[in-house]
């Protein structure tokens, strides 16, 4: 930890100098930018300790269980070809979750204030904590007990999933986190965020705001996509996807955002275009569908030992947790 710290504290005057340099092309600016946040954004999370809080995440080891919740993962975990639940959310690179919820799991959300698009960005979001709270949010985890007890695992993904929120924040009814919400905690670790970080997530959320506003005034992703698309290239930002499919074994359009404005996904994560949104657009964060899940090996570690597998109490809790708020 030690080390971890020294390079953090390294990283902190490096971001300071250049992002004070002098820059011959906004746009390089920005994309460097939004890269060394991301690089700072790991290093505080690896500096703090986690908040103790021995109910999650629950562990789901069959889908029966991921039923009674109603929310069911198509990726990984014991996930075996079983139909899906009715509502789909979006597909966002092959190595994202795949989430379905209930009719029952939607209807608490939209009583809340969400849609279902604004809540499967916060159930794709990689987040364990209220970032304005910080209390510990519900969170589970899909696992295939068989795989990750055999002795011949690695940690590779596939048979685990990382922590998947049930509980989301208010401020992520609209699906722009980084405005509605104030960073007071880190979401990953719950741990106090000094107010200078506080005040630059705010400033990364409205230029991520001003950026995607302006996307729109210049008529870009104003259509929906159609098959003939996938082949436009990258810098084609025309249409904007729609239903939770996407485009299947292609990058998705979401990802076109993260590449020619990197400046607007600060903390990770991906963007999603449509007027069904308050403001046409809204953004998942820290998640990556580019690659699988890496489990922690704290994770691994709990499921081994047998604790936090899902009971019918922690299974009501769940509930409780995702819908009774």
């Amino acid at each position: 930890m030690p080390a971890f710290r020294t390079f953090a504290s390294s990283m902190l005057a490096v971001v300071g100098i250049l992002l004070s340099a002098q820059s011959t092309r906004a746009d390089q600016h920005d994309m460097m930018e939004g890269w060394l946040w991301g690089i700072l954004w790991q290093y505080m999370e690896t500096e703090q300790p986690p908040a103790a809080d021995p109910r999650y995440p629950v562990f789901l080891s069959d889908i029966e269980s991921q039923r009674q919740l109603g929310l069911l993962e198509a990726n990984y975990g014991p996930y075996r070809g079983e139909p899906e639940l009715p509502n789909k959310c979006f597909y966002y690179g092959d190595g994202g979750n795949l989430i379905s919820v209930s009719d029952d799991f939607l209807d608490a959300y939209v009583s809340r204030g969400f849609s279902k698009e604004t809540m499967c960005m916060g159930l794709l979001s990689g987040i364990r904590f209220n970032p304005e709270t910080g209390q510990r949010l519900a969170t589970v985890v899909m696992v295939d007990l068989k795989e990750v007890q055999s002795p011949d695992y690695f940690g590779e993904p596939g048979p685990i999933t990382e922590e998947i929120p049930v509980e989301l924040p208010g401020c992520f009814h609209r699906g722009l986190p980084l405005v509605d919400c104030r960073f007071a905690h880190h979401p990953i670790t719950g741990a106090p965020m000094k107010p200078a970080d506080t005040d630059r997530i705010a400033e990364a959320g409205a230029k991520a705001l001003a950026a995607g506003r302006k996307l729109i005034a210049e008529g870009k992703y104003s259509r929906p996509c159609a098959a003939g698309d996938a082949a436009r290239p990258l810098e084609d930002e025309s249409c904007y996807t729609t239903g939770s499919e996407g485009v299947r074994g292609y990058l998705p359009w979401e990802y076109r955002v993260n590449a020619l404005h990197p400046q607007m996904v600060p903390l990770g994560g991906f963007y999603r275009f449509d007027p069904a949104f308050s403001e046409g657009f809204a953004y998942a964060i820290m998640a990556d569908g580019a690659a699988g899940p890496s489990a922690s090996m704290d994770s691994v570690n709990l499921v081994l030992s047998g604790k936090n597998r899902a009971t019918s109490a922690s299974l009501n809790a769940l509930i409780v947790a995702a819908r009774d708020r």
